[in-house]
């Protein structure tokens, strides 16, 4: 499995968390064997900004480019969504009248995802 699918949900207030991620079948994270990505969320006037930091830290079997699947609750159709600045192309997301939200596909970490509303 290397995609990871994130709901987001913008707030005014700033949310932050740390996703941590290790082998999943033994206990070598009580030896230090894990990596941690640091996650906040925010939404500043006229825009939702998701960032996700790198993968610190090692671990057997650790995925190098985890791809992030992001669903975003957000009340409208975005005017544009970017990337590290970068625009994200029409077929790399998709948004859904009916249920509010914006799914983002293919994210690869550490990136700042940015909605404008």
């Amino acid at each position: 499995m290397n995609e990871i699918s994130l709901y987001a949900f913008p707030d005014k207030k700033e949310s932050s968390f740390d996703f941590y991620e290790d082998d999943g079948t033994s206990l070598e994270y009580r030896k230090g064997s894990y990596s941690v990505s640091h996650i906040t969320l925010k939404a500043i006037d006229d825009e939702s900004i998701l960032e996700i930091g790198g993968a610190n830290g090692e671990f057997k079997g650790k995925i190098a480019n985890r791809q992030w699947n992001i669903i975003m609750h957000v009340e409208n159709k975005p005017v544009s969504v970017r990337c590290n600045e970068k625009l994200i192309p029409d077929e790399k997301y998709f948004w859904d009248e009916s249920r509010k939200e914006l799914t983002i596909s293919g994210i690869i970490a550490p990136a700042i995802v940015k909605v404008k509303r």
